[in-house]
Order: C-alpha cells, then structure tokens, then sequence
C-alpha cells in the first residue's frame, strides 16, 4: 500500500483536531459555570441574604461561560463532519487508484 497523500494527512489531521475542539470546549465552558455558581454562592455565603444583583453577577457568568463552549463545540462538531466526510471521499479515491493501478500491472 502506498503512503497515504499529503492532502489525505491534513485533512486526517484537522478532523481529529476539530474533534478534540468539539469535546473540549464544553467543558471549558461547564469550568466557566463551576466558576460562577462558586461565586454567587460566595456571595451568599457572605452575606447570608444576598442583594439579587450580586448573586446575578456570578449567574450570568456561569451562563455566558456555558453558552460559548457549547457554541464553540456545535461550530467544531459541524466543521468536523464536514472533515470527517471529506477524509472519507479522499480516502475512498486513493483505494480506487491503488486498485486501478494494480489490476493495470
């Protein structure tokens, strides 16, 4: 078998690539909500009764954090499909050739 192409490599590459993106950004995004639901119950923790604009400030962080990695990991798991079928069509043409090329020897 001949060593796989160059643009079979890159694209085999960048499909693993997007796939480690697709799994590692939500929860960068849940680390981000851990950090802002441990400040808003700091905030309680306080002050016993906290005023709402003070707890709110660490739920919107935790909200905004959450929403980002899982609007990261949609936008890397569409492009990583897209990858993932374009390694499949490339590999597919590279079988075809190496059969063509050895059934004509």
């Amino acid at each position: 078998m001949k060593p796989p192409t160059r643009k079979f490599r890159v694209l085999l590459v960048s499909t693993i690539v997007f796939g480690v993106l697709t799994i590692g950004s939500p929860l960068v995004g849940l680390l981000g909500t851990v950090g802002g639901m441990s400040k808003s119950f700091k905030e309680l923790g306080n002050s016993g009764v906290a005023e709402p604009n003070d707890v709110s400030a660490g739920i919107s962080e935790a909200l905004v954090s959450t929403a980002s990695g899982l609007a990261v990991a949609v936008v890397a798991l569409l492009f990583s499909i897209v990858l993932f079928v374009l390694t499949i069509i490339e590999y597919l043409r590279l079988k075809k050739a190496e059969r063509a090329q050895s059934e004509g020897a």
